[in-house]
């Protein structure tokens, strides 16, 4: 239609599908996120490549956060069993309060809440022109934001 405006939007068109159904007038859009690409994970590096081998494409932003979260679950569960007895929901949640790790997506621990410490923010600059170039976007401005200086803005 010709029409020559700036797109911003949220992490709700952080993924390959804009590529997919906007082709090359996605490019030079904005979003904010708090995944990316996850070539903003330098940790990340080992996990893409796995991925790739086996999926035969590169991981969708949020693919290491559900890799994360599926860890951190696990490790709840874990501890919440050490007493030889099934963990109840909210031993598990008790349990998940007191992870502690390293992941792929960076470091995961948790406020009383159950929110992350220290969340990533990320502002993006749509590169690809196709689904698969996805994580050519690039990384304008990147903060970590403690949930309740978050609330303040």
């Amino acid at each position: 239609m010709g029409l020559r405006a700036r797109f911003v939007g949220t992490d709700g068109i952080d993924s390959s599908e804009l590529a997919r159904l906007a082709g090359p007038a996605a490019e030079g859009a904005y979003y904010t996120s708090v995944a990316g690409p996850v070539g903003v994970h330098p940790q990340a590096k080992g996990f893409a490549n796995d991925y790739r081998r086996k999926f035969g494409k590169a991981p969708e932003p949020f693919a290491a956060q559900a890799y994360d979260a599926t860890a951190v679950v696990l490790e709840g569960i874990a501890r919440a069993s050490r007493h030889g007895v099934p963990p109840s929901r909210q031993a598990v949640t008790a349990a998940i309060r007191h992870v502690r790790s390293m992941g792929v997506s960076g470091p995961i621990a948790f406020d009383q809440r159950g929110d992350l410490r220290r969340a990533l923010y990320l502002v993006m600059k749509v590169g690809a022109r196709e689904p698969d170039e996805w994580d050519d976007n690039r990384e304008l401005k990147r903060f970590g934001l403690a949930p309740s200086d978050a609330l303040k803005w």
